[in-house]
C-alpha cells in the first residue's frame, strides 16, 4: 500500500508539473508570462541547486561538480523562474547520463553578462535533432519511456532566458555528452534603458 501511495503521489506531482509547463508555455506564446525582477545572487542560487540535486546524482552513481569564481556580480532577474530553468537543465543532464558519468555546472563573467554552463558526459544529441530542441513538444528520446515527457522544458527555458535579456544554446555530440550554455546580462536591458533616459 505504501508503494502504491508513493506512486500515486509521484504521478500527481508529475502531472502538476506538466500542467504548469503548459500554462507557462501558453502565457509565453501570447506575451503574458510576467517575471518579477529583483537582485539575484546567481552563485548562491547555483549552490542551492547543486545541494538539492546532489542526492539524486549520488543515487544514480554520478559525480556532480560546481565551478564558480570567488564572486559573481548580482543580476536583475526572477529568482523562482531562474531556479526552474537551471533545475530543468540539471534534471535533463542527470536523466541522460549513465552511471559513472559526470554533471558539471560552471558560471563566469563574460563581458557584461554572466555565462552559465550545464555539462554532462551522457548520450549526447545527434546534430540533426539539435535545431528542434527548443521547439515545444519536441523530444530527443521520444520513443524511450524512460525519458518520457512533454518536451516543453527547453522551450520554456528559452522563453524565460530571453525574457531576462539573455540567450541559450546547446553544444552536443552523439555519445560525447551535452553542454547547455546561457547568458544573463549583469544589467537587465530595461534597467539600462531607464538609466540612459534619466
Amino acid at each position: 500500500m505504501i508503494s502504491l501511495s508513493r506512486n500515486v503521489q509521484s504521478g500527481a506531482v508529475k502531472l502538476r508539473k506538466r500542467i504548469d509547463q503548459l500554462l507557462d508555455l501558453a502565457k509565453g506564446e501570447v506575451g503574458l508570462l510576467k517575471l518579477k525582477f529583483a537582485p539575484v545572487d546567481l552563485g548562491n542560487l547555483l549552490k542551492e541547486l547543486v545541494s538539492f540535486i546532489s542526492p539524486s546524482a549520488v543515487k544514480k552513481g554520478l559525480a556532480i561538480r560546481l565551478e564558480l569564481p570567488p564572486s559573481l556580480p548580482p543580476i536583475e532577474g526572477d529568482r523562482d523562474y531562474l531556479y526552474r530553468v537551471i533545475l530543468n537543465l540539471l534534471d535533463n543532464a542527470l536523466k541522460f547520463t549513465s552511471n559513472g558519468g559526470q554533471v558539471a555546472i560552471k558560471a563566469f563573467v563574460s563581458g557584461n553578462a554572466i555565462e552559465v554552463w550545464v555539462s554532462d558526459t551522457g548520450v549526447g544529441i545527434p546534430k540533426e535533432k539539435q535545431e528542434r530542441l527548443f521547439v515545444p513538444y519536441s523530444r530527443v528520446a521520444s520513443d524511450d519511456a524512460e525519458f518520457a515527457g512533454l518536451g516543453l522544458g527547453l522551450s520554456l527555458c528559452k522563453n524565460i532566458i530571453e525574457l531576462h535579456g539573455g540567450r541559450i544554446w546547446i553544444e552536443s555530440q552523439k555519445d560525447k555528452g551535452t553542454t547547455v550554455r546561457f547568458t544573463l546580462p549583469v544589467v537587465h536591458p530595461k534597467q539600462a534603458e531607464g538609466e540612459a533616459r534619466s
